[in-house]
């Protein structure tokens, strides 16, 4: 794991974190402001739905992704990723044992955590959310001791030094190499691009001879999506969004919570040559409901 970057530092030692956050392209989220978790309570309450959301918040599912590249090592085919972001776990307690019961239940050749393990930064401090991460861990590494993680918006330094004690390899604007049989993919890691602005993809490029080898970049958002085409990554796997978390009868998102297009946003998507996966997540940010968006772990 890295020093930590010098725009973490700061904003770090602030006394106070804005309600406002930003991803690469310096776009406002309105999401973020408390007058909107308000209005949204509000809502939530006169039309009698706080008890459905609270529920489909904790209604815990997993999605089979299958994506096909002309590039991937023949000795990687049908190489399967679990990936887990935006956990929060402060927020959505119950989840421990679905999410413990997907994880037993999934085969998986490595294990990537896309960021935001908590919504409070300060929890992560917690003997509860330690001893959460602690037990999720231990049942990772039964299936695989490939784990690799990432910081989000809500993550503190802190978090990853955790994390690392844990047996999680940590990615902070670097790149791991996984070999089998003589071939060899990359996993590159940044470090958050939206509140913190500590993403540096010219750092992931260290130990990376060829350039026009397999990688994947774990981004917390998707709106890097344009600077992970123009490195060469094969696949982006994001989070942050959360599906939209409230959104329409069909899924159809009121806020994105993103810079990027609204494809980007959730699910599959593709950039010229670049696939990408953006996860609904697993927790809930600003309040504990979810509404027409699961959560997933895929």
């Amino acid at each position: 794991m890295k020093p930590i970057h010098p725009n973490r530092k700061i904003r770090e030692s602030q006394s106070k974190i804005a309600f406002i956050t930003k991803d690469s392209t310096k776009k406002f989220h309105l999401c973020s402001l408390k007058i909107v978790i308000t209005f949204t309570k509000f809502i939530f309450k006169i039309f009698g739905i706080m008890k459905i959301a609270h529920r489909e918040a904790h209604d815990l599912q997993s999605k089979n992704q299958i994506i096909y590249f002309e590039n991937l090592p023949k000795e990687f085919n049908n190489f399967k990723i679990l990936f887990l972001s935006d956990i929060h776990f402060d927020m959505v307690k119950n989840i421990k044992d679905s999410l413990l019961k997907i994880v037993n239940e999934t085969d998986f050749d490595i294990c990537i955590f896309g960021g935001d393990y908590v919504y409070k930064r300060r929890e992560i401090y917690s003997d509860n959310v330690r001893a959460f991460y602690c037990e999720l861990i231990t049942a990772i590494q039964e299936k695989s001791r490939k784990i690799y993680g990432i910081l989000g918006n809500h993550d503190k330094y802190a978090s990853g030094i955790f994390l690392e004690t844990l047996g999680v390899k940590m990615l902070v604007n670097e790149s791991v190499k996984i070999e089998n049989n003589n071939e060899a993919i990359y996993i590159s890691g940044i470090d958050d691009p939206c509140y913190f602005g500590a993403h540096d993809f010219e750092s992931c490029k260290e130990g990376i001879n060829d350039n026009k080898c397999f990688k994947i970049l774990i981004s917390h958002s998707p709106g890097t999506y344009e600077d992970a085409e123009k490195f060469n990554y094969s696949l982006s796997l994001n989070g942050h969004t959360h599906g939209g978390q409230i959104c329409l009868p069909g899924g159809g998102m009121i806020f994105s919570n993103t810079s990027a297009p609204r494809k980007f946003a959730k699910g599959y998507w593709k950039y010229k040559k670049l696939h990408g996966y953006t996860s609904n997540g697993i927790g809930c940010r600003a309040l504990p409901v979810d509404y027409f968006a699961s959560q997933k772990s895929s």
